[in-house]
């Protein structure tokens, strides 16, 4: 699905831009069917039973990973434990390849 932009103030919770992004999707969508449903995924920070009307109004399957899936999985990272490059922060005057 084409992205679409939509944008407010800071500190404002990104499920409420959900309508307005979804409304700016610059090409028509192919019309969803019981063979074909469109998904939309979102974070956990989207788990609303509102979002989920939201969706269903626009005719997408949300699929939203909960909080209690993430807990039963244990997906989450252990205490300092990185998201993505060195498993140590950078030093002042390091560069990247000095860490690596």
């Amino acid at each position: 699905m084409p992205i679409g932009l939509a944008h407010d103030g800071a500190n404002r919770h990104d499920s409420k831009l959900l309508a307005p992004t979804l409304d700016s999707i610059p090409i028509t969508r192919p019309e969803p069917s019981v063979k074909r449903p469109q998904g939309l995924c979102l974070d956990r920070g989207h788990d609303y039973p509102w979002v989920r009307e939201l969706a269903a109004d626009y005719r997408l399957v949300p699929h939203i990973r909960g909080r209690a899936d993430e807990s039963a999985t244990g997906s989450r990272r252990p205490a300092g434990a990185h998201a993505a490059g060195s498993s140590r922060p950078a030093t002042p005057g390091s560069t990247e390849t000095e860490r690596s």
